[in-house]
């Protein structure tokens, strides 16, 4: 797990940087090894971040929605409904204008003044436009339609189950084209010459459809239920979100990234809601972010910040250590520099300078511009723009391996307890140096260059034991905790370990009504602290659990 302590850039948006000219062995086929932090846009909460808050530092989910949106409060909002547009439906064909979508339930159902019989297989009916008004056909196969029957024109045709559903979701409007089942109403409406289906609900009905979609439900259970503050934040961020949305004139929202995903509550039959996050939107029922005029804030977030999250206005950009548990806190793509070359029309490709950055992490932070450089000329581009052209998981990124580098120095390092190599590389007229994985066979690729060790320092605790490598990266503000297995100790060549007094991920404790306090190791170990302990860990404030 990395954690990142200090920011390591000092560029400022706006400072374009000079290509130091380092040249790399030439290559037939030349290529750029991007390094890069996070997974999305970055403005909000980090879903990652949220979950590394909860679980590595015990954080409520008050807490985590203080830290991503600074300058809102709690608000209440009830349980309206929202109105979504299923957009996932609709193909660049868009059949729904000319065939309609067939609908079927196990129970029996209506289309505006129309009754559709279940029967035993579940009947279905579709709906499509007609002049100023809606056709209506029905069949006794369900969703595997067959004989038509009708057409019945009306004038509304809304369609909703006879009587509700609740839980069975056999019973729950079911849309043939996706398999998804939804609770509510569905309403066909025409958008120009378009026909569009929307869902009609209830909020705390629309986030079990949305909640599990965007952060899984497994974190829920994580180090015995703390995840769950993660989980109960992504509910408040999604119900301000959907709240504060005004996409279209018949619809609020949409079900998919375009917005946030929702994927109604069962596809095929099967339920796609969870338990765990059913009851993180119970804990929170109707809570949202409110601004300084107590409107709902529309509360952005993304799947990885990388270690900063992006100013967007509305609250400011913050460090976010928690994203240390992200996948995609620091990734590496390779691009192909020919590729680079022919979609810019620069000639022969040389390198990718970053001219423009905000400053904020890791090797300078977001880029705000990148040139491409040629034998014949170059091309600028926004970073945003780059990240689309490539398909890179963020615009946070730098090349640190190229025919003519940018980057002042590279080498491969590793830790005496694991086999995994590192590219470790600086830009030493803007002070940083970081690292990130390479593969055995890039490196490999590479000629197999030399590889050096680097130290970690081993501890535990006296009562547990675990042992713990903590490893300072050479010239850089950061260092790793990392819980050792057996394998990996022998490998290091079991050393004897120091006695800690805190150790990264160590949640302290008391029970309410009890003055015990109790410490919780990152591998799960409860201890009850002696007052010596408790000192040596430097006074710790616990949180209060209950019985």
């Amino acid at each position: 797990m990395r954690f990142r302590v200090a920011s390591t850039a000092a560029l400022v948006l706006g400072l374009v940087l000079g290509g130091v000219g380092v040249a790399s062995p030439a290559t037939v086929n030349p290529q750029v090894v991007l390094v890069g932090h996070g997974w999305g846009h970055g403005r909000g909460l980090g879903q990652w971040g949220a979950y590394g808050y909860a679980v590595d530092q015990g954080w409520s989910s008050a807490k985590i929605l203080d830290h991503y949106y600074g300058g809102t409060k709690v608000g209440k909002i009830g349980n309206p409904n929202i109105t979504v547009r299923l957009s996932s439906l609709e193909a660049s064909a868009d059949p729904l204008k000319s065939t309609g979508s067939w609908i079927t339930s196990k129970q029996d159902f209506t289309i505006g003044s129309l009754r559709i019989r279940a029967g035993s297989e579940g009947s279905a009916a579709r709906i499509v436009r007609s002049g100023s008004g809606w056709q209506v056909y029905t069949t006794y196969n369900g969703c595997a339609a067959g004989n038509n029957f009708g057409p019945w024109t009306m004038s509304s045709a809304t369609v909703k189950t006879v009587v509700s559903p609740g839980e069975d979701v056999t019973k729950m409007l079911k849309v043939c084209a996706n398999g998804r089942s939804y609770r509510g109403t569905l309403n066909p409406v025409l958008d120009g010459t378009s026909m569009r289906l929307v869902n009609t609900l209830p909020m705390e009905s629309y986030l079990r459809g949305v909640v599990p979609r965007e952060s899984p439900a497994s974190w829920g259970d994580a180090r015995g239920g703390l995840g769950m503050a993660a989980l109960q934040a992504q509910a408040v961020a999604a119900r301000s979100y959907a709240y504060a949305e005004s996409r279209y004139s018949y619809a609020k929202t949409c079900d998919t990234t375009s917005c946030q995903v929702y994927g109604g509550a069962a596809n095929q039959d099967v339920r796609i809601e969870d338990r765990r996050t059913d009851k993180a939107i119970e804990n929170t029922t109707g809570e949202v972010r409110l601004n300084a005029s107590n409107a709902v804030v529309r509360t952005e977030f993304s799947s990885s910040t990388g270690g900063w999250t992006a100013s967007g206005g509305l609250w400011p950009a913050i460090k976010d250590e928690g994203d240390s548990q992200s996948p995609r806190h620091t990734w590496t793509k390779t691009l192909d520099g020919p590729a680079l070359a022919s979609k810019y029309s620069v000639g022969t490709f040389q390198r990718v300078l970053v001219t423009a950055q905000n400053a904020l992490g890791a090797e300078g932070g977001r880029v705000a511009s990148v040139r491409i450089v040629g034998s014949t000329g170059s091309k600028d581009v926004s970073g945003s723009q780059f990240q689309s052209d490539w398909a890179l998981y963020s615009n946070w990124f730098f090349p640190v391996d190229q025919p003519l580098q940018q980057v002042s120095s590279l080498r491969y390092v590793k830790q005496a307890y694991a086999a995994q190599i590192y590219r470790q590389f600086s830009l030493t007229s803007n002070k940083w140096t970081d690292h990130a994985a390479i593969t055995t066979a890039d490196w490999t690729a590479k000629g197999s260059p030399p590889v050096t060790t680097i130290g970690s320092a081993y501890v535990k605790y006296t009562w547990s034991p675990t042992i713990y490598a903590v490893t300072y990266w050479p010239q850089e503000p950061s260092w790793q905790w990392h819980t050792l297995t057996n394998a990996e100790w022998s490998l290091a060549g079991a050393p004897a370990p120091r006695v800690a007094g805190f150790i990264y991920g160590t949640l302290y404790y008391n029970i309410s009504g009890g003055a015990a306090i109790y410490a919780q190791a990152p591998d799960d170990t409860v201890h009850h602290l002696t007052y010596a302990e408790w000192k040596a860990a430097g006074f710790p404030k616990p949180d209060t659990r209950s019985a």
